[in-house]
This record gives C-alpha cells, structure tokens and sequence, in this order.
C-alpha cells in the first residue's frame, strides 16, 4: 500500500524493484487530483501491474489504474 499524502501533484513517485532484472526504478503516483490523500494498493492482473486508487470525497472513491508503457491508464471507475 502506498498513500500520496505527503508530496504535492507531480513530485509523487514511488521506488520500484524489478525482482526479474534485479534494478530499482521510478514509477510516478497515478495523478487523482481530486482526491488527496488517498492510497493506492497494487496487485498484478495478466503479469501487468495495476494499482487501485482509494480515497474519500463525498463518497468512498475507487479507480483501478495500469502501468502501461512507463505510465498509468485508467483502467476504470467505480
């Protein structure tokens, strides 16, 4: 689980282990910028790696996001 509390819009990245090539790396927050804080929780779906976006505005608020080509698409929105 990680949380973008901390960083404003832009400067949230997370540190990446690649346990296959054994390197570290970079991987931005996915951007929800009307949500802040929220926290993200990663699992991998067909070997790719997603993240659900969970937070609260008015109402609990989920977006399930894939890393894709060194950047996040939305996957969907619930």
């Amino acid at each position: 689980m990680v949380s973008n509390y901390w960083f404003p819009p832009g400067e949230r990245h997370m540190i990446a282990f690649d346990v296959v090539s054994e390197t570290f790396s970079t991987i931005p927050f996915p951007e929800v910028l009307d949500l802040n804080p929220c926290q993200g929780h990663f699992l991998s779906i067909e070997m790719k790696l997603h993240v659900i976006v969970v937070g609260r505005s008015e109402s609990l608020y989920a977006d399930l996001f894939k890393f894709e080509d060194e950047a996040w698409v939305k996957a969907s929105k619930e």
